[in-house]
């Protein structure tokens, strides 16, 4: 796993030292080397910075290029099918080293742009191919991996993470409003936008290709879940499921250095520690804990380790650890207001201490309908049809638009939060970004997935977990994350994999055998702490005295008074935490200018 960043200029050389820092902006998501490439004039160049796991010697180093300098890649990522790829294109390529890194560059020579059609992984890379004057760019199916860029007619520029490409000559960055109010409504500014004017996310499953001739950008988008009629009579088959899921496990943990893994006690967790058990691989566990809550998930963790005989390392948090929230502005780079950005950064910044990589459960959910609201539409959607006219159905967009909200903030509570200012930046149409990933499908549920594959999963929760985890130099890698099992779901009945009663039903069958009945039947709970804990008023009170927010005409003074004297408001956490990192980053920009 790595950092990224890459800089091509159309009329005049670039800064060469400028260059170098951006590169050490990136040194967290790779300390185990860096690499620069400039072409002789010095308008184009590529840097790289390296977290090492396969073929640890120097011949994996980035930026890699063909043996003729024409081709040049920097990748951040793991290609966990790469052996069998690399069997495939050995016979039109010499390879010289044992990494998937030269299996990317092989792969694109071989089939070009499609090439990112044939890789199963996580990744993000550019390739700068001088025999076509272009350079491609592509970002996972997922969104595990980021890649932001920023284009003008003089300029482009990319990189893994939005501090490396601030501090650019010739790019103009300003706060943009409607991102603002696009955080407001969703917790997070969603793709392609970010929170600045003029930089952009590439969308998961998304490539670009650059003219570096006339700096023009086509974008498209490659892969699709829902495309995939092959699958359509297919029913879901537990015992391929589990072959599947330990032979992804088993891609997840090849590295030439031990592979970790977070647990949690629930199932997702415990099936990746059960699989890495079966496969006999050396497999420590990382657990964070709130301190005084009886539903501490430590308590079902350590229960998971000892019954798999695994070595398992807590943290605890109490009500001091949200002072962690000055922290992350530079861990995130723009607000994000999911409520486990700290536990996630703890027990990341833990497992760093003992592991390189380690393995988690995002995906599981998704895929085997373990979300609350997903349960709550799937249980509407099966009340007879009577029952549905006595209490009407909520239209899909509107229930999940208040599904996700978490302190909604809707049109009227934003003509009151913003000033006239920033009201005047306020969209047509709120849910525009959800709308956007709306599908129509024989079965209500499927869109309701497919939504929060691209909505809740692919913006929210594995932004939080890169960045939580690239800032300890920790890999986090996704086994239920694949390509071909997210196609199944879709084109495969719901009847197949789901059970009245049962959470995640395939997952559950995978663990019956392994552990108890009252283990199975916990109550499903995310990655959070107490409620307590996160409306602490008089955390809220101190932090909001002299707020930025308020002082720079963003958000009006008299609306964070009125939430404060609520006795429960999530609004006051995405205001906190959008107060936090506009401090931070109003003070950064202030030295730059």
């Amino acid at each position: 796993m790595c950092g990224i960043i890459g800089q091509f200029q159309k009329n005049q050389p670039l800064e060469r030292t400028v260059f170098e820092q951006k590169v050490q902006q990136l040194l967290h998501r790779g300390p185990d080397g860096q690499g620069i490439w400039m072409s002789p004039d010095e308008h184009f160049a590529l840097g790289h910075t390296r977290l090492s796991f396969l073929d640890l010697s120097q011949k994996g180093s980035q930026p890699f290029t063909t043996s003729d300098q024409k081709v040049i890649l920097t990748f951040n990522g793991e290609i966990y099918n790469f052996k069998a790829l690399r069997a495939e294109l050995k016979a039109n390529y010499q390879f010289t080293t044992q990494s998937d890194t030269e299996v990317v560059l092989a792969a694109y020579l071989h089939w070009g742009a499609d090439c990112v059609k044939y890789f199963e992984g996580m990744f993000a890379f550019c390739i700068l191919d001088l025999n076509s004057n272009s350079a491609f760019l592509a970002r996972d199916p997922f969104g595990i991996k980021p890649l932001y860029y920023a284009l003008n007619e003089h300029l482009f520029v990319f990189g893994s993470e939005l501090k490396a490409l601030i501090p650019t000559p010739g790019l103009s960055v300003e706060l943009d409003p409607t991102s603002v109010i696009d955080y407001l409504v969703y917790r997070y500014v969603p793709s392609p936008k970010t929170i600045w004017k003029g930089i952009h996310k590439l969308a998961p499953a998304q490539t670009a290709t650059l003219d570096l001739s006339t700096f023009e950008l086509e974008i498209d988008t490659y892969w699709d879940p829902i495309d995939k009629p092959h699958f359509e009579q297919n029913k879901f088959n537990f015992e391929v499921f589990s072959i599947e899921f330990e032979k992804s496990v088993q891609q997840h943990l090849e590295a030439d250095v031990p592979v970790g893994g977070f647990l949690s006690g629930g199932y997702d967790s415990s099936a990746l520690a059960k699989a890495a058990k079966t496969l006999n691989t050396e497999y420590a566990t990382f657990t964070v804990g709130f301190s005084a809550w009886e539903n501490s998930e430590a308590l079902a963790a350590a229960k998971v380790a000892s019954q798999l005989q695994q070595e398992n390392h807590q943290v605890e948090l109490d009500d001091s650890s949200l002072a962690l929230l000055d922290k992350m502005p530079t861990v995130y780079d723009e607000p994000i207001a999911d409520i486990s950005i700290i536990p996630t950064f703890a027990v990341s910044s833990l497992a760093a201490q003992y592991r390189k990589a380690v393995l988690s459960g995002e995906g599981a959910d998704e895929l085997f309908i373990g979300y609350h609201w997903q349960k709550e539409w799937h249980l509407k959607q099966q009340l007879p049809f009577w029952k549905r006219l006595l209490r009407p159905v909520p239209d899909l967009l509107s229930f999940y638009t208040a599904s996700m909200a978490m302190g909604e903030f809707n049109r009227s509570s934003l003509l009151q939060a913003l000033t006239p200012a920033f009201a005047e930046a306020l969209p047509q149409d709120l849910s525009w970004f959800y709308r956007s990933h709306l599908k129509t499908t024989k079965e209500p549920i499927k869109a309701l997935q497919y939504l929060d594959q691209k909505c809740f999963m692919g913006e929210l929760v594995l932004t939080k977990i890169d960045r939580a985890s690239m800032a300890n130099s920790l890999e986090v890698r996704v086994p239920f994350l694949k390509k071909q099992s997210f196609e199944q779901i879709h084109h495969s009945p719901t009847t197949s994999y789901t059970s009245p009663g049962i959470s995640k039903f395939p997952i559950y069958e995978y663990l019956r055998s392994t552990f108890s009945k009252e283990h199975l039947q916990r109550p499903k709970q995310g990655f959070v702490g107490p409620d307590s804990y996160y409306m602490n008023k008089e955390f809220y009170q101190k932090a909001f005295e002299n707020a930025y927010l308020v002082s720079d005409g963003i958000i009006q003074k008299k609306f964070i008074e009125a939430e404060l004297k609520q006795d429960y408001s999530w609004r006051l956490w995405k205001l906190l935490v959008l107060e936090k990192w506009y401090a931070h980053w109003r003070q950064y920009r202030t030295k730059e200018m």
